[in-house]
């Protein structure tokens, strides 16, 4: 049979192509999934089980360096993520900022 034509044991090489790590960029998706199951807050960390953005990738980190690189970047899109977190009505623009940040991260690695 021809190559790429239903074998099993062919791989796509288009597809074997693998994603470089961007721990930043998942440490932010991470946080946003923190809060989307948590809950979300401005005007304290925690409160009631909820988090504010700073919490949710405080708790999301597994390591401060990546912590650090997902704050700087959110602080460069921010001016502050902590006073930009308590000034949101809602988890809405809170949850976009994490997604779209992550997504932009990943599209400027594999560019």
């Amino acid at each position: 049979m021809p190559r790429g034509h239903g074998r099993d044991d062919e791989s796509d090489p288009v597809s074997d192509v693998a994603t470089p790590p961007n721990p930043v960029a998942d440490l932010l998706d991470t946080a946003a999934d923190y809060i989307e199951e948590h809950g979300w807050t401005r005007g304290a960390y925690r409160r009631r089980g909820r988090v504010c953005l700073n919490e949710a990738l405080f708790r999301s980190a597994a390591r401060l360096d990546v912590y650090r690189g997902a704050y700087l970047v959110l602080w460069d899109r921010t001016g502050g993520p902590v006073l930009w977190n308590d000034a949101q009505r809602s988890r809405v623009p809170v949850l976009k900022l994490l997604r779209d940040t992550a997504r932009e991260l990943r599209k400027e690695v594999t560019v």
